[in-house]
């Protein structure tokens, strides 16, 4: 019996969207997918992870990327089918999920296979998902790799899944919904994502120094509270989880030896928890002697110029901060809880060590007004940052973000496929509405992005690979 694990289409007329390892799911215009390192290729690595497991366990398995492979629904179907798969599993997400349905409903139809369900959308919705969608035969809550192996060997062996913690399913005509299954505690024991089933060396993000990039995560769960992050609130908890520095090291000493990475990014919530650990990760990167650049993404009070440094010295090239907003108020009611003046310490001391720097902001957080827009804007553009990203705060189901803007009537839509940070509001306040708030990202924007020529690209290149040079033959 085999089983293909699928990231699927996402693909509409002028846009093609990215869920698959996305805390926040989005879409851009095909027009910038098609630019060179403009857009995101981002790395499946939950679903190699899962894919990891079950080649360990000798199960018969492959793998699709639809989103990389720029497939739509017909081409998907297509390409399945050749798989000759039985068990379909495929990730859906909040906004692409009117188009996860149909491509579901295609996969049954048309091709048979037992369908799994995985990711934050299903996971929130998963007694309506399986009343509406005859088709859909189980859903995975969660954290989804123990739970995906446990159950594929129940279907094998025709067994009873009412063992199986963390799915839901249909047993006669009704939705038994099983116990929780505990998060995965000891990651060291999770074997390296299966990255040879995939065109590992077309995956990048954007402003990347050099290619292949290899994406890695050395923690799971994240222990902070904020109102508006999905993957805490819905898939990974906010028990904070960390691999061993040994076996992070050890990871990326293969990755170094096996796929020549021109960067390793540390895909984790917030890789600078834990000071001792990221100082031995360092150190043992440093006593390895590996050639490697990295980066990495960090929260401002968890950061130190000792720790900075340390990270400089191991390769690390660039972190990126989510600050979210220059206002106080708005950073307690998100729940945040960053003083707004460690922000520029943070982002000063990054740049003293030799750090590229990238902020993130939201317009649209609960209780924005045009005045703490102004403030962030004003925030924005006196950070040393080399990089900046704006996004319309969007409450996606699973978030207290979201349970909020429910209760208080806030929601302009329940139309999941305007779900997306990159493309408007989907909330409107009393006090600010959702056509000004888009109008005030639009603002931030074009007062915070520098323009940039063609020329100035080319040079900010050239000076970057130079830095890398550099940095090399000094270390």
């Amino acid at each position: 019996m085999k089983t293909v694990i699928c990231n699927p289409p996402w693909l509409l007329q002028d846009r093609i969207g990215f869920r698959s390892n996305v805390r926040w799911p989005f879409t851009v215009p095909l027009s910038v997918f098609r630019q060179k390192g403009s857009a995101s290729y981002h790395f499946p690595i939950y679903q190699a992870y899962l894919a990891a497991l079950m080649l360990g366990e000798g199960l018969d398995v492959s793998v699709i990327d639809a989103t990389l492979d720029l497939l739509d629904t017909r081409a998907f179907i297509k390409k399945l089918g050749d798989a000759h798969g039985d068990i379909c599993v495929i990730e859906t997400s909040t906004p692409s999920f009117p188009l996860d349905i149909q491509t579901m409903r295609a996969v049954k139809e048309e091709l048979g296979m037992t369908i799994i369900a995985i990711g934050p959308h299903t996971s929130i919705y998963h007694k309506e998902v399986m009343t509406e969608h005859l088709f859909i035969d189980y859903i995975v809550r969660g954290e989804y790799e123990a739970t995906v192996l446990e159950l594929i060997k129940y279907i094998q062996e025709n067994g009873d899944p009412a063992g199986v913690s963390g799915i839901t399913y249909r047993t006669g005509g009704d939705i038994a919904v099983n116990e929780d299954r505990p998060y995965i505690q000891d990651l060291d024991s999770l074997p390296y994502p299966a990255r040879d089933l995939y065109a590992w060396e077309r995956y990048h993000e954007p402003n990347f120094i050099a290619l292949p990039w290899i994406t890695m995560i050395t923690s799971r769960g994240c222990p902070f509270k904020c109102t508006f992050c999905l993957w805490p609130q819905v898939m990974y908890g906010h028990g904070f989880r960390a691999r061993s520095p040994a076996n992070v090291v050890s990871e990326m000493e293969y990755c170094v030896n096996r796929y020549r990475p021109g960067e390793i990014f540390f895909d984790d919530d917030t890789f600078t928890i834990g000071k001792g650990r990221v100082h031995q990760i360092c150190s043992l990167i440093s006593e390895k002697g590996m050639d490697i650049i990295w980066s990495c993404m960090g929260r401002v009070d968890t950061v130190d110029d000792e720790m900075l440094s340390s990270m400089y010295r191991a390769g690390c090239r660039k972190i990126k901060f989510g600050v979210e907003t220059g206002s106080p108020r708005i950073m307690a009611a998100i729940k945040k809880n960053i003083d707004l003046s460690k922000v520029p310490r943070a982002f000063e001391a990054a740049k003293r060590c030799g750090l590229e720097v990238h902020g993130t902001f939201m317009i649209g957080l609960p209780g924005e007004t045009p005045e703490t827009v102004r403030e962030t804007v004003s925030l924005a553009k006196i950070l040393p940052n080399d990089s900046l990203q704006f996004s319309i705060a969007t409450p996606f189901p699973g978030t207290e973000f979201y349970e909020d803007c429910r209760r208080n009537g806030l929601l302009v839509t329940e139309d999941w496929s305007n779900y997306d940070g990159t493309f408007g509001a989907v909330m409107s306040y009393p006090h600010l509405s959702k056509k000004v708030i888009e109008s005030l990202y639009e603002t931030a924007k074009r007062k915070c992005y520098p323009g940039r020529s063609l020329f100035t690209d080319i040079i900010c290149d050239i000076k970057t690979k130079l830095k890398k040079i550099w940095r090399r033959s000094s270390r």
